[in-house]
């Protein structure tokens, strides 16, 4: 796991660098993220709001949890806070079993290990890759007025 730490597995989701007909769950789910959500960076889970699909049940709105190793989400206690339980999807770098929720559901965990969208390497570089911000471009469109010669 050299090289592989949880801010990585949360720019690895939030920027989808996964092959998406490799997504499927430890239970055999297959998956398709339609919006991987919203980070979160206070307490509780990772992303909010996010928006899957499962061949198993369906279109489903809810969190998404992420750690490093499956075993974390019993360590760190989640399966008694409440807090945990709008969590659809547990996101690991390694490890399959589901994991149960303060109120007894079952969430299944996806391993990115098995579905990134190239080597590890590849990855690592698009992970970290800045972004071209949105604003030049709503700046330009400002400027822009139909009818003008060179707009």
């Amino acid at each position: 796991m050299v090289g592989v730490d949880e801010r990585l597995l949360v720019r690895i989701w939030e920027r989808q660098l996964v092959a998406a007909d490799n997504m499927v769950t430890g239970s055999g789910e297959r998956l398709q993220v339609i919006h991987p959500g919203k980070e979160n960076r206070d307490s509780g889970p990772d992303f909010l709001g996010a928006i899957i699909a499962t061949d198993v049940s369906g279109l489903q709105v809810g969190d998404v949890e992420i750690h490093r190793r499956a075993g974390d989400w019993r360590s760190h206690g989640h399966q008694h806070d409440p807090g945990y339980n709008g969590v659809m999807l547990h996101v690991v770098w390694k490890g399959g079993v589901s994991v149960a929720l303060q109120n007894g559901g079952v969430v299944p965990t996806l391993s990115l290990r098995r579905c990134l969208a190239g080597s590890l390497d590849e990855v690592l570089q698009w992970a970290y890759l800045s972004l071209v911000p949105i604003e030049p471009c709503q700046a330009a469109s400002r400027r822009w007025r139909p009818g003008r010669a060179d707009g």
